[in-house]
């Protein structure tokens, strides 16, 4: 018979495998272009969601910051958590500003946006990730502030 700990280190060791296999994956996940009836299509969207997104973000609005958020989203990134961040964030690099250009993508089952704005101290790159729920609606499934 197998030891108890014995099991237990074998089901670490598959777990780790398991998130390592995870991780390779999603860095071999290709960036591919939009159409450009695509591209005319998310575009407007888009930008008007994460426009708002930011200017709530400068506001300390988290219901407006979020309605635009899927339920993992929400959960991720609650009011509490959302306070914390802001802090952080514009303690670091101050408030939005601008946006000076924004590029769309997709990855995987994604609509990836990439926000090169100016904060009051530096420069930021925002990435939004989207996922389509219907027709011309989308969600916010990832968000990044890069400094």
């Amino acid at each position: 018979m197998i030891s108890r700990k014995f099991a237990m280190i074998i089901v670490a060791v598959v777990v780790v495998v398991i998130v390592f296999l995870s991780f390779y994956y999603l860095s071999q996940v290709k960036i591919q272009s939009l159409t450009e009836k695509e591209k005319k299509e998310i575009y407007p969207i888009a930008k008007k969601i994460v426009d708002e997104m930011l200017q709530a973000f400068n506001e300390g609005n988290y219901t407006k910051f979020s309605e635009n958020f899927n339920l993992q989203m929400k959960n991720s990134l609650g009011k509490e958590k959302f306070v914390e961040v802001r802090n952080k964030i514009i303690s670091d690099v101050g408030l939005y500003v601008s946006t000076k250009n924004m590029q769309l993508f997709k990855r995987d089952n994604y609509i990836g946006v990439l926000y090169d704005t100016e904060f009051e101290k530096k420069p930021v790159k925002v990435e939004v990730y989207f996922e389509k729920t219907d027709m011309l609606t989308f969600q916010i499934a990832g968000l990044w502030f890069k400094y």
